[in-house]
């Protein structure tokens, strides 16, 4: 005779369930509510217009008048791009590829004892 009574589950689970029906019923409510006053719920109309000029926001968009840690962080960037590309190629002069070395494998009788 196993009941299926969600109380005598763990005192977690019950938790859980008991948030989990309130919140249903508060979004069932919430739904109602608003088709009670005939609004959808996050739609909404906009009216859109032409502007004759950009944003002004946009014609100054250099880093260079951005915070400090932004300007750090790009400068940071570009320094390492520049040392990446003088490795890199530096590498296809020698024709060599980076990171890519042939190695012999070797069988060995045990474990590795680390």
């Amino acid at each position: 005779a196993e009941d299926s009574d969600e109380e005598d589950g763990p005192p977690i689970e019950r938790h859980a369930s008991e948030t989990f029906e309130r919140r249903e019923q508060r979004l069932a409510s919430a739904s109602a509510a608003a088709v009670d006053e005939e609004k959808a719920l996050a739609d909404k109309d906009v009216a859109i217009t032409n502007q004759a000029k950009e944003w002004a926001g946009a014609e100054d968009s250099d880093e260079e008048d951005g915070p400090p840690i932004e300007r750090h962080a790009s400068e940071t960037f570009e320094r390492r791009e520049q040392r990446l590309a003088s490795a890199s190629a530096a590498a296809v002069d020698e024709e060599k590829a980076l990171a890519d070395k042939d190695v012999a494998i070797t069988n060995q009788a045990k474990e590795w004892a680390g």
